[in-house]
């Protein structure tokens, strides 16, 4: 029961044996590189008509920036829309919001087909995550972390989780900080989970790759 030592419960169960471990763990914080070109999702379906709430988060994140960055918004309904593209510089966000507030909330939402530009090197997803259309999931192929910003009471975090922690990037949930506290998991990058081995185990589970209350579980 020490916190600085390995907590582990191991037991049977219709003849199979588990384990669950914690392990201290100290995280380290490194500044995220700025980016350069910044996929935008906007998740505009009639479910995510609370994203007003997110747009403090956006114009305090954009403040931050210390350089002019190209943005390409890609507006999602029932289908994505054509890419528009613009850029976005340092005290200049007011531009993108209006054009964000200008988007009706309306129809499905359908992840499907999610053109990133090859040359993004950051996304932000503005979603809830309640996916109503297509094949129900979101179609994530790029390598450029993602960043989730929700601002619905009502949420799929869990599956936003899983897609933020696979490429390195952070949840952040608008309805729970005030705008400058939700943006430091967008500013900050810290120790994770990348991969999971083990010599007589046959399946591991983290329930979380990144460091939660100083220690990681599998």
């Amino acid at each position: 029961r020490k916190p600085a030592k390995p907590q582990t419960l191991v037991g049977e169960s219709d003849g199979k044996r588990y384990f669950a471990t914690q392990l201290a763990f100290k995280d380290e914080r490194v500044r995220r590189a700025e980016p350069k070109h910044i996929a935008l999702v906007w998740d505009a379906s009639g479910s995510a008509a609370a994203q007003n709430r997110v747009l403090p988060v956006l114009a305090a994140y954009f403040r931050t920036l210390k350089k002019p960055v190209k943005l390409s918004l890609l507006v999602v309904r029932n289908c994505t829309e054509p890419i528009r593209t613009i850029t976005v510089a340092p005290g200049g966000f007011d531009a993108l919001a209006a054009i964000l507030k200008a988007e009706p909330h309306d129809g499905s939402s359908n992840f499907d087909d999610l053109p990133i530009p090859a040359d993004a090197d950051a996304t932000i997803l503005v979603t809830d995550g309640l996916v109503t259309d297509g094949k129900r999931s979101i179609h994530y192929q790029h390598t450029a972390p993602v960043v989730a910003i929700n601002g619905a009471n009502s949420a799929d975090l869990p599956r936003l989780r899983r897609l933020v922690e696979r490429t390195g990037g952070a949840l952040v949930d608008a309805t729970l900080a005030s705008a400058d506290a939700a943006v430091a998991p967008m500013l900050w990058d810290g120790w994770r989970i990348v991969g999971l081995s083990s010599l007589t185990a046959e399946k591991l589970v983290a329930p979380s790759l990144r460091v939660q209350a100083h220690r990681i579980s599998i």
